[in-house]
């Protein structure tokens, strides 16, 4: 599993630039912008520009962040409905979209090297420092390139 790094920022690229407007998903509700869109939005709750409330419980929390992040890992197809939060509207044409996604990468890899210790709010995994977003953004990314079979034919290494 890829963690967001600057070691691994290509990677992420790549596989993002694989995408079309006619991408389809094998499960869920997204096409391929709206799911630009969504990752472009965790990406911003990481980086503290947009804000979220703090609704995790403590003890709860380094549960959920052991089991998620560290032993499953890859995720099953959920139709499950995100809140508002999570997903907002594309408002923007497919290629923008895609370019406003790679330039919160780039915002993300930046912070994560230049402030290690800062931190933003999770709704439900409370504060974490951009090492840990990297690990949480490394798994949830991995689910969608896996919804939208942007994954190359051979496994990914895990780390």
């Amino acid at each position: 599993m890829r963690t967001l790094t600057s070691e691994h920022l290509a990677y992420f690229k790549n596989r993002i630039s694989l995408l079309t407007p006619e991408s389809k998903p094998r499960w869920g509700r997204l096409d391929a912008k709206t799911m630009m869109r969504h990752l472009r939005r965790a990406l911003e709750i990481s980086l503290g520009e947009v804000e979220v409330s703090d609704r995790s419980i403590p003890i709860l929390r380094k549960i959920i962040w052991l089991l998620f992040f560290h032993v499953f890992t890859v995720w099953p197809p959920s139709r499950t409905r995100l809140p508002a939060y999570w997903l907002p509207p594309a408002d923007e044409v497919f290629a923008v979209e895609r370019e406003l996604l790679i330039s919160a990468l780039d915002r993300f890899v930046k912070r994560l090297e230049e402030m290690p210790e800062c931190q933003a709010i999770h709704t439900i995994l409370g504060p974490l420092t951009p090492g840990s977003w990297s690990r949480a953004h490394g798994v949830h990314f991995h689910h969608h390139f896996r919804q939208f079979r942007l994954l190359a034919r051979r496994s990914v290494p895990r780390e």
